[in-house]
């Protein structure tokens, strides 16, 4: 499940690194995914049930440095682009 060809997206960081990693990970858990991590790196995922297992479905991580996140996407969904995926990560970061 998913496609595993990593991407890597930089966004500029406005405002205190604490506080909109908490509005990250806010507006990532509306869409079901896990942000784990602390203002200088970690880890995020969106596991589903497919036959009584757990799947995982998008994976990757980020590093906060300079007032910049950059996050690397390891796996997508199948029925996603990369387009959208930046899209949504873009969508993430730039919430208030």
């Amino acid at each position: 499940m998913g496609r595993e060809l990593a991407r890597t997206f930089e966004f500029e960081l406005r405002g205190d690194p604490a506080a909109k990693l908490q509005a990250i990970k806010t507006a990532a858990a509306e869409k079901g995914v896990v942000f784990r991590g602390n203002v200088k790196k970690g880890t995020f995922h969106i596991d589903i049930d497919l036959f009584l297992k757990k799947v995982r479905v998008l994976d990757g991580s980020y590093t906060i440095n300079e007032g910049r996140i950059r996050i690397t996407v390891k796996k997508i969904p199948p029925n996603y682009t990369w387009e959208k995926a930046e899209a949504e990560l873009r969508g993430f970061v730039e919430r208030d």
